[in-house]
């Protein structure tokens, strides 16, 4: 990756473990990409936790986006909990799956609620009309049908 690009999105392209490897290698030399989507791409276990260690050491990546590869979304998202650090808070950075309140969108949402610095009121207030519009969007997404994918 070059010293240019902030953002490479490849959706779709199948790149698979090996490629996905590569990227890691890149990402931990790599000060100038702030975002990577590789949804749908074959991503398995190995490819998927290089990644992961490759955050470890970039600070610049704000988002990588994961959704629907090979690898189990649980067990990626244990293994983001593990790896995060106050410096570091990988959780936050990683889209795996595609549950609208990940720990990405939560703290998305929170860094915005800060920064409108509401009075206690408004703040709990908007608190709940999220909480009330996040489960609103997981019903209708439990109802969506399964081969259907929301990014």
């Amino acid at each position: 990756l070059n010293g240019v690009l902030k953002q490479v999105m490849l959706r779709g392209n199948h790149i698979g473990d090996a490629a996905a490897k590569e990227f890691a290698g890149a990402l931990k030399r790599n000060t100038s990409l702030v975002a990577l989507g590789l949804n749908n791409n074959r991503v398995g276990d190995i490819g998927a936790l290089e990644l992961l260690e490759a955050l470890k050491a970039n600070r610049s990546l704000e988002r990588l986006w994961l959704q629907n590869n090979n690898f189990r979304p649980e067990t990626m998202e244990r293994k983001l909990r593990a790896a995060s650090t106050k410096t570091n808070e990988l959780n936050t950075r990683v889209v795996i799956n595609t549950n609208v309140l990940s720990p990405v969108t939560k703290h998305m949402v929170r860094t915005k609620l800060e920064e409108l610095r509401l009075e206690p009121t408004e703040y709990r207030a908007a608190r709940e009309h999220l909480r009330n519009w996040g489960a609103a969007v997981r019903k209708r997404m439990a109802n969506m049908p399964s081969a259907m994918h929301v990014d």
